[in-house]
């Protein structure tokens, strides 16, 4: 059905009269024994057979009206069960009919199994009880040990004389050793003419099925009246109280729309017997707007837009523009300006002023609180966008999130400045949003805190739940993170937060949309408390609850803390905690100990409460935890994490409101542990998981999944859980952040955008979570450089300006030297010296894993002893860690201010030491694991953990590259700095760096077509200029499929050549499919090679292609299928074409030919004495290296080659 503002009246009348046709019949129930009795109590039954010929088990009893216990003459278990199958006839059916007497009208039916159920058996009615003449009005496989009744509600009514309960299958199949479940048992077979409500659960159950209706005006949702008299209809829960709110408002939405609600049952004259739909009750919303075709589609937000209208063509924010604040909103408004404003600074690089207004001009914004809106809730919003845009919410918190939408969508423009013009409605289906930090188990520094809280802000979610205090029985680690003035011994000896910091850090995160929810756990995971007084604990980690003798002890220091923490309330000026809610733990106490368990969590509970806060604990009591009898307080949020701890059903039962916090879909656990992964996979999660579904990815027992529409699901929080990080084995507050944001995406789209709707795929969330994940306005946690390309920065050092050397990468990062600005020769032209003194600056501060940077260096004697070649506020490397002449790097996590402890950062050693005067290249590749070091081409090192801090050591050597300054405290010289924002592998580097002194790559520098270029940084040319940093893309916009797909590049050599190796280097968008074609003419093409093919070539980057007997002057590679990236196929990216032929060292000689050659010419006057003599050096360096007789370094020989090369052209020029 579905609920829109125009009505059709014939169609709203034949509803109406649907539904009402249950109730047209007599009104039986009131005294339903008499109007509508069971037609089969004690009728004449037949079955196929009896488990045992004693008169009990009997068929009769199936139909005596007794539904458990003893029959009417005291014969035990009053129920029928069949005979057992065998394995002789393993299908044969099982079933019992009973007969009326005449025929009856029948409307219910009830089954009510024993525990030996059939999981697969039909119900059949017929005239007869011949078997052509049985009729299927049923067929169901739903019965377990937990859904033994089934109650069927025929859609209209059946006469018959005879109703069979048919069973296909009993639980167990005959098998040799197999004896119990091979019969079936039923307790009841009832029919009745009318269909019976003995209570609440039977009106719901038949109600399921009803929808509501609009009323006249629009505006109101009619729920549908109760079938019964005797009970009243409510509503109970909807998953979108935007569009209909508990109090049957209804707000079309401006997108056809899917609502869940649902229904409550009361009995009139016994409130206690109540029950609600157990499953949700669809409604499809028509929209006020429909899709049409060349509507803009919904532009990319994460979390997604909840409601979307496309208009055609894109507003244009206009240069010097504004952000116009409604002159008639709060003050508050125009601090949310600001932030939004510095949005677009930090994040766009947009200049936008601010000012108040009554209206937007064209390309600029307006933003205006609108009392109107207020079923959309504090968090709420709409974008109205045309040639101007107006972001409207009833609360400055909607205008906030309004303005990060409009701030990832400008992002994600070519120009940053464009927006699809349409209008958006957009609100969280969840109220609760929410990750989970364990600071307990490691210190991570409160200003990286707060960056990671940022970061979660800016994808919506509006809680971090900071678990500060823990113990880790395997490490021997404990901490209590918080400052504790009036219990100083419990603070932690590794580094804590001071309560004037913690305080401001809470403060300040509200700023940003984020409740900062404090869990101080108890009472186990308190081993800091035995500093207070070791008589408190029971064991490690565990506080003593189990005697009233040492509850007087806990419970007192318990509250005390508690009190220094909450203070006596709220809006206490002297408490610390800065939320209204608190979380008080209670997880894994031993469950021997349940009562008092129990006992302890109610108290608590109530002592929390009673100070005005909510209660958050983890869910740990009921059947599968803390089980018994002592009542425990419901009046409480509770976080489920295990189902085998606590029963899912049960705890909605007994009235908590639950967050979704599951491990078996949400935990983290850094290096992984007990299962739970290192990294989640929110691909697969976003496919597999819901914020309903707490089934624990099928962790145990007690898991279920709970209708959307229930109002005890607050939403869902993730977790992660430092237990081996408090090995102290190198793990690094940016490792943790990058398990962490996977999942922030994640469970921002499951609680804002809820569930997955048609269309939609892992690949394309993926896709969208790839465009705006690294990046956000308020700070870099991720510690990520925008970048048009993989490389970041690139300096060659031969020129500078102003003290000014040109970034070559085309991302302007231009770097400046401080202290002298020497640039002398090199090995590869000019080169910059270092003194000591001298460093360069950049305008970076750092770059995270994965990257890599390669550059070469010539060490002089006498550099500092504490010289780095890269330094920043994240941490240096070093050329002598701590006097030991190796190369390595240290971290640098500060402890926060005022901790009187300092939490010591870890230290890496990549045992290799430079040499002194000899010119080398280093490759340094940084990924999520480790940090490799490479020289000359050759991978020389894994960084290793010299410090050895806990007990492990090298669960992480990663490392936050600085950038903020090069070189500083060097003496020699630098030259080609290369940063890139992915991890080359070692073939990769191989690849890049290794020259084969017996092959020349005739391709180099040669003239290339192509059938398209995507735009002019991508052209044709790059794929021959030696660099593997630039590449050549084809063009794929505006041009079909086939036309993107079927593409070409084609080289032409200097000479028609011998070919034997051909290697394509290409970019993650390579040709699935394609063939290499050669020529010697242009014209007539043989083709020498296709892909895909076994002989030798990878699905990699870097196809290695070799070929026979192949003398071509053109070289041509004919695409024809592209590579699908996340869900895309872009145009095809070749990074190089390189062409080989041996030749017995012919390249070198004929270069140093060449140079003879150039020796030789007259000189007509030109003053070049150092060109010359520069160039006599650099040819008899080479050829005393290939007449050495030595094994060939790759490397080595490369510098030889360049430095000819560079000293003939340097002669050259100076001639």
């Amino acid at each position: 059905m579905r609920l829109g503002k125009k009505k059709n009246f014939y169609f709203s009348l034949l509803c109406i009269v649907c539904m009402l046709m249950p109730y047209l019949l007599p009104a039986a129930n009131a005294s339903a024994e008499v109007q509508n009795p069971n037609l089969a109590l004690d009728k004449s039954v037949k079955v196929s057979g009896l488990e045992v010929n004693d008169g009990r088990l009997a068929a009769e009893f199936a139909v005596d009206g007794l539904r458990s216990g003893k029959s009417k003459n005291g014969i035990s278990d009053a129920r029928w069960s069949s005979n057992k199958r065998s394995t002789t006839n393993p299908n044969a059916p099982q079933w019992i009919y009973v007969d009326l007497g005449t025929e009856q009208t029948i409307r219910q039916i009830k089954v009510l199994w024993e525990k030996a159920y059939s999981p697969d058996y039909e119900v059949q009615v017929s005239n007869t009880a011949k078997e052509e003449d049985w009729k299927t009005i049923g067929h169901y496989t739903d019965a377990s040990e937990s859904n033994l009744e089934k109650v069927i509600n025929l859609p209209q009514s059946e006469t018959a004389r005879y109703v069979r309960v048919k069973a296909n299958k009993s639980r167990n199949t005959p098998a040799a050793g197999v004896t119990q479940f091979l019969n079936v048992s039923i307790w009841e077979l009832e029919v009745f003419e009318h269909i019976q409500f003995n209570n609440s659960q039977d009106v719901v159950n038949y109600m399921n099925e009803m929808k509501p209706t609009l009323s006249n005006d629009g505006n109101k949702i009619v729920l549908p009246d109760s079938p019964d008299p005797r009970y009243e209809v409510s509503l109970f829960g909807s998953d979108n109280k935007q569009i209909i709110d508990m109090n049957l408002n209804y707000y079309q939405p401006i997108s056809d729309s899917k609502v869940n609600i649902l229904y409550k049952v009361t009995n009139k004259n016994d409130s206690k017997d109540s029950a609600a739909s157990s499953n949700d009750i669809p409604i499809n919303v028509e929209g006020k707007y429909q899709h049409e075709e060349g509507d803009n589609p919904v532009p990319n937000v994460i979390p997604g837009l909840r409601e979307w209208k496309g208009y055609t063509g894109s507003f244009e924010l206009e240069k010097g523009a504004s952000l116009v604040v409604d002159s008639s909103a709060p003050d508050s408004l125009m601090e949310t300006a600001r932030s939004i404003q510095a949005y677009f600074k930090n994040m766009l690089g947009k200049d936008i002023n601010v000012h108040k207004g009554s209206k937007a001009s064209v390309g600029e914004i307006f933003l205006t609180i609108d009392n109107t809106k207020e079923h959309l809730g504090e968090e709420g919003y709409t974008l109205d966008i045309t040639d101007k845009i107006i972001v409207s919410a009833p609360k400055t918190k909607g205008i906030l999130y309004g303005g990060i939408s409009l701030t990832q969508i400008l992002y994600q423009s070519e120009n940053k400045n464009t927006i699809p013009k349409g209008i958006a409605r957009d609100y969280p289906k969840y109220e609760v949003r929410s990750g989970m930090l364990d600071v307990g188990r490691m210190y991570i520094p409160l200003d990286y805190v707060q960056e990671m809280t940022e970061y979660m802000a800016w994808f919506k979610l509006n809680e971090i739940q900071l678990h500060i205090n823990d113990y880790w029985g395997k490490a021997n680690y404990q901490a209590f993170r918080v400052e504790s003035k009036k219990y100083p011994e419990i603070n932690a000896k590794d580094g804590y937060y001071t309560q004037e910091e913690y305080i401001a850090f809470q403060k300040n995160m509200k700023k940003y949309g984020i409740d900062v929810v404090t869990e101080i756990d108890t009472p186990y995971h308190a081993e800091s408390f035995r500093a207070v007084n070791p008589d408190m604990m029971l064991s490690k980690g565990a506080l003593d609850i189990t005697t009233p003798e040492k509850q007087k002890l806990v419970y007192p220091f318990i509250e005390s803390l508690f009190d220094e923490f909450l203070g006596d309330s709220p809006t206490d000026e002297n408490r610390v905690i800065q939320s209204s809610k608190f979380h008080m733990g209670t997880d894994e106490y031993d469950k021997r100990y349940s009562e008092q368990m129990r006992a302890y969590t109610d108290h608590f509970i109530n002592y929390i409460n009673n100070k005005g806060y909510e209660t958050r604990l983890w869910g740990s009591i009921g059947k599968n935890g803390f089980n018994g009898n002592t009542p425990v307080s419901n009046k409480a949020t509770m976080n489920i994490w295990a189902p085998y701890w606590s029963d899912v059903k049960e705890m909605y039962s007994l009235g908590y409101d639950i967050i979704n916090t599951c491990g078996g879909d949400l935990y983290i656990v850094p290096v992984g542990n007990a299962g739970y992964p290192d990294y989640l996979d929110i691909k697969n999660r976003y496919d597999s998981w819901e914020v309903n579904d707490l089934n624990n990815n099928g962790r145990g027992n007690g898991g279920a999944t709970m209708p959307f529409a229930h109002p005890q699901t607050k939403g869902a929080e993730f977790a992660v859980w430092n237990d081996m990080t408090s090995f102290s084995g190198g793990l690094s507050s940016y490792d943790i952040f990058n398990r962490m944001k996977d999942a922030v995406v994640l469970v921002s789209e499951k609680t804002w955008y809820g569930e997955k709707t048609a269309g939609q795929t892992s690949e394309q969330f993926m896709e969208r979570v790839n465009k705006v994940q690294n990046r956000i306005a308020t700070s870099n946690p991720s510690r990520f450089v925008e970048s048009k390309t993989d490389v970041v920065l690139k300096y060659d050092f031969e020129s500078m300006k102003n003290n000014k050397v040109k970034d070559l990468s085309g991302n302007e990062y231009d770097a400046k030297i401080k202290g002298r600005p020497n640039l002398v020769d090199g090995y590869d032209g000019k080169s910059l010296q270092l003194d000591g003194d001298n460093f360069i600056e950049l305008p970076l501060s750092g770059i995270g894993y994965p990257y890599s940077v390669s550059f070469d260096i010539k060490l002089d004697e006498g550099s500092l002893n504490d010289a780095t070649l890269f330094s920043g506020n994240d941490g240096d490397f070093y050329v002598n860690l701590n006097q030991t002449g190796k190369l390595g790097y240290q971290r640098n996590e500060k402890t926060s201010q005022g901790s009187l402890s300092k939490f010591e950062n870890y230290t890496f050693s990549h045992n290799y030491s430079l040499k002194v005067n000899e010119w080398q290249n280093v490759v340094l590749v940084g990924d999520k694991k480790k940090t490799t070091l490479f020289i000359n081409g050759k991978q020389v090192s894994t960084s290793v953990q010299t410090n050895k801090l806990g007990g492990r050591v090298n669960d992480s050597s990663t490392f936050v590259l600085p950038l903020e300054k090069i070189g500083q405290g060097i003496k020699g010289k630098i030259d080609n700095i290369t940063v890139m924002n992915k991890a080359l592998s070692s073939n990769n580097i191989k690849n890049i760096l290794s020259y084969d002194p017996g092959q020349r790559n005739v391709a180099y520098q040669q003239k290339v077509t192509a059938s398209s270029e995507y735009d002019q940084s991508q052209r044709a040319a790059n794929i021959t200029d030696g660099d593997l940093l630039t590449r050549w893309g084809s063009q794929y916009k505006n041009m079909s499929a086939a036309e993107a797909d079927n593409q070409w590049i084609m080289v032409e050599l200097d000479d028609s050549r011998n070919i034997d190796t051909v290697k394509l280097f290409w970019e993650k968008a390579r040709a699935e499919k394609y063939t290499l074609l050669a020529s010697k003419d242009g014209n007539t093409f043989e083709e020498v090679y296709s892909y895909p093919e076994t002989s030798g070539v990878s699905a990699g980057e870097i196809d290695t292609i070799k070929l026979k007997d192949v003398n071509a002057k053109y070289l041509k590679v004919v695409m024809t299928e592209r590579k699908t990236i996340n869900g895309t196929k872009y145009g095809y990216s070749l990074y190089e074409l390189e062409a080989y032929g041996k030749t017995d060292f012919a390249g070198a000689e004929k270069l140093l030919e060449e140079a003879e050659k150039l020796l030789n010419e007259p000189t007509k006057g030109a003053k070049a004495d150092k060109e010359r003599i520069e160039l006599i050096a650099a040819k008899e360096g080479l050829e005393s290296y290939l007449g050495s007789g030595q094994e060939f370094d790759g490397f080595t020989f490369h510098v030889l080659v360049r430095t000819l090369e560079t000293k003939m052209e340097s002669y050259k020029n100076r001639l």
